[in-house]
Parts: C-alpha cells; sequence; structure tokens
C-alpha cells in the first residue's frame, strides 16, 4: 500500500480514537458531576431524616413521660376517691353522733340550770 495513505489511515484512526476518547471524557466528567450533585442529595437527604429521628425520639420521650404522669394522676385519684367514699360511708354515723352529742349537751345545760334554779329556790 501507499504510505501517505497509510499515514492518512493513521491519522483517521488515530482522530477516530482521540474523538471517541474525548466523548468518554465527557461522557465520565458528566457521570462524575452528576454523582456529585446526587451524593449531595443524599447527604441532605440523611441529614432531614436524621433531624426527623431525632424530633420523633424526643416526640416518644414526652408521650412517655406523659403517661407516667397520668399514671401518677390517676393513682392519686384512685386514693382520693377512696377517702371520699370512706368520708361518706362515715356521715351518717357522724350525724348520729352529732344529735347523741346536741343531746347530752341540752341534758347538761338542763341540768345545771335546774341545779342553779334549786339553789336560788326557783324550783
Amino acid at each position: 500500500m501507499n504510505p501517505t495513505l497509510e499515514n492518512n489511515m493513521d491519522d483517521t484512526t488515530v482522530k477516530i480514537v482521540a474523538d471517541r476518547l474525548q466523548s468518554l471524557h465527557q461522557d465520565v466528567n458528566e457521570l462524575k458531576d452528576s454523582m456529585r450533585e446526587s451524593m449531595k442529595e443524599m447527604s441532605s437527604a440523611v441529614t432531614k431524616l436524621v433531624l426527623l429521628e431525632e424530633r420523633n425520639t424526643q416526640t416518644v420521650r414526652l408521650i412517655e413521660r406523659a403517661m407516667k404522669e397520668l399514671d401518677d394522676q390517676k393513682v392519686e385519684h384512685n386514693k382520693l376517691a377512696d377517702k371520699v367514699n370512706s368520708l361518706a360511708e362515715q356521715a351518717p354515723l357522724n350525724k348520729q353522733t352529732n344529735r347523741m352529742l346536741d343531746a347530752l349537751i341540752y341534758a347538761v345545760v338542763g341540768g345545771v340550770l335546774m341545779f342553779i334554779g334549786k339553789k336560788l329556790g326557783l324550783v
């Protein structure tokens, strides 16, 4: 073959290979840029996810504390209800005791008045 033709083919082949390499280089750079953007977006998403998880954990703790407080309040309520029930059961006895004390006081006052009346000669 002709050396000039062969050189032209070699030059053409080199140009084709160089063009393909340049195109491949551009594609790789585009992929790298795309991957960088994707990594930034994923990093941002993971950061947001971590913040959400922290808030969720705090919310769960607050709910647990509130539930414990409600349980404590329920226990206190039950104690107070028991005391009120106990006092309600004792109310009739207290009324009877009060009537008996009133009668005793009237009897004592009446006795004292009778004693004073006798001493003064009124009775």
